[in-house]
């Protein structure tokens, strides 16, 4: 056998997952993110973590409860006043809701992926991507805002 040809190695995608080496977002870690990200930071964690399971089946499902989601949410951002009361009036129900419907939705999912041996990322993890995607949307709506006031005058 000649030494310079090497036998074919098979692709990345083609070796399964061991649980070990997959790491997804608890349902109180997807809460977290929700609480200071919004439901644009819980749908991402949520898409990615369905992906890491292996679980595409599940996506159209999510997406079916987080866009009406976020319908309503940027409705609220957009229609109630500016003033600290009246956004978390709105805000905080919102927040119990994509938690609820974050954990439902993945509830079996998780307690197969806990009983394979499975373990999940650190909440940190999750309040660190929420609150980055909070600065984010602050960062448009302030340039949103800067650029209308500039393009009403």
């Amino acid at each position: 056998m000649d030494p310079t040809v090497l036998p074919p190695t098979p692709q990345a995608a083609d070796l399964p997952l061991s649980n070990s080496a997959v790491r997804v977002h608890s349902a109180g870690g997807l809460g977290l993110a929700g609480f200071f990200g919004g439901p644009l930071a819980v749908s991402h964690l949520i898409y990615r973590d369905l992906l890491n399971l292996g679980r595409k089946d599940l996506v159209p499902k999510a997406a079916a409860w987080f866009v009406p989601c976020l319908l309503l949410w940027i409705y609220c951002v957009l229609r109630f006043p500016p003033d600290l009361i009246s956004q978390w009036i709105a805000y905080l129900p919102q927040t119990i809701l994509w938690w609820v419907i974050a954990s439902r939705l993945l509830a079996g999912t998780h307690a197969k992926f806990v009983a394979d041996g499975g373990l999940f990322r650190s909440r940190w993890q999750a309040v660190r991507f929420g609150f980055f995607v909070f600065l984010g949307l602050k960062v448009a709506f302030f340039v949103a805002g800067v650029l209308q006031e500039l393009w009403g005058k």
